[in-house]
């Protein structure tokens, strides 16, 4: 068992975030680890053609061990991206680089990857560069193409997870994020192979939800202030699968568009992205969705500056119950 002890401003300084870097770092693992593709094929199938060189990523990321914190640097706040992000770690203190380089090295067991990361070692500066340079190439080819429908992914399990603990406090919100962590006497315990004990020092902790890092999660309280918990988000079945095709039925009584929308909308999204996926006008969009909104059948929940939509109850016994054409994908 692991356990962080939050002081009371811990308590008070805690906070959720999206963090695209951190995103991109789990998407390389999960080319390359067996127990995660699986929940990926959908989109495996879309990113293996490219032919990319990942390598330098790859090897700091051992399979069972340690994986450098410097490449994925915490969000400081809203709006600064993935490109704030890589500015970070280009600008990483080189000392760090070499010593949390020198841990991977201990912990990863190929010997071809373990040559890698001897080269990266030996000259901590440019292995900024070449990591950087190979983090940028992957979040342009592995995210950014899908960063919208990832994003709206993650904002609703934001929304969800922020109303949770509006509601109840971190003791009804901690169970809810993982099955493995719990809520005891101000600490977050995280039922894992490893012991031990660590005190939060009043920064607080940044929660994060994450596509990539099902089926398990990430718990980072070293060399990082302040500390973090990735953790899956929620309906990670639904995020990859194409929404069935409105029935004909629902298509005559909403009309085209509005079928369209609502069935899309067993993943919550956002109006601009649904604009986008279906080459129309944002401002189209939200006249269909302020019809399906007034009559029931979707509500928005507003997290930071974007509002969501998502179906109500009443939105899916109607999908459901009209029926549909063809069939979800993986």
């Amino acid at each position: 068992m692991y356990e962080l002890r939050f002081t009371p401003e811990d308590l008070l300084r805690s906070r959720f975030a999206v963090a695209p870097l951190f995103e991109t770092t789990l998407a390389v693992r999960s080319l390359h680890d067996p127990k995660r593709r699986p929940y990926h094929r959908p989109w495996l199938r879309g990113v293996e053609g490219h032919g990319l060189d990942l390598t330098p990523l790859i090897a700091v990321q051992p399979l069972r061990g340690w994986e450098p914190d410097f490449l994925s640097p915490l969000p400081d706040g809203p709006g600064r991206g993935v490109d704030g992000e890589l500015d970070r770690v280009r600008t990483a203190d080189p000392a760090r680089v070499e010593a949390e380089l020198l841990r991977t090295l201990q912990d990863q067991a190929d010997p071809r990857l373990k040559a890698v990361v001897e080269a990266l070692v030996a000259d901590p500066r440019r292995a900024r560069e070449v990591l950087a340079d190979a983090l940028e190439l992957a979040w342009r080819v592995l995210v950014a193409p899908y960063w919208s429908r990832l994003r709206d992914f993650l904002d609703a399990d934001l929304a969800y997870h922020a109303r949770l603990l509006a509601e109840g406090g971190l003791e009804k919100l901690v169970p809810d994020l993982d099955a493995a962590l719990s809520w005891q006497d101000q600490a977050l315990l995280v039922d894992r192979a490893e012991e031990g004990v660590f005190q939060l020092s009043g920064t607080g902790m940044v929660l994060i939800p994450s596509a990539f890092v099902w089926p398990g999660k990430a718990v980072r309280a070293e060399n990082t202030d302040p500390p973090a918990l990735v953790y899956p988000a929620r309906g990670i079945a639904t995020l990859w699968s194409s929404p069935p095709t409105p029935s004909d039925a629902l298509k005559r009584l909403l009309g085209a568009v509005r079928a369209l929308l609502l069935t899309e909308l067993v993943i919550p999204a956002a109006t601009t992205n649904l604009a986008i996926r279906h080459s129309l006008s944002p401002a189209n969009v939200s006249a269909h969705l302020k019809v399906l909104r007034d009559a029931g059948l979707v509500v928005g929940h507003r997290y930071r500056r974007r509002v969501l939509y998502e179906r109500t109850a009443l939105g899916d016994a109607l999908v459901n119950g009209t029926g549909s054409e063809g069939e979800a994908g993986e």
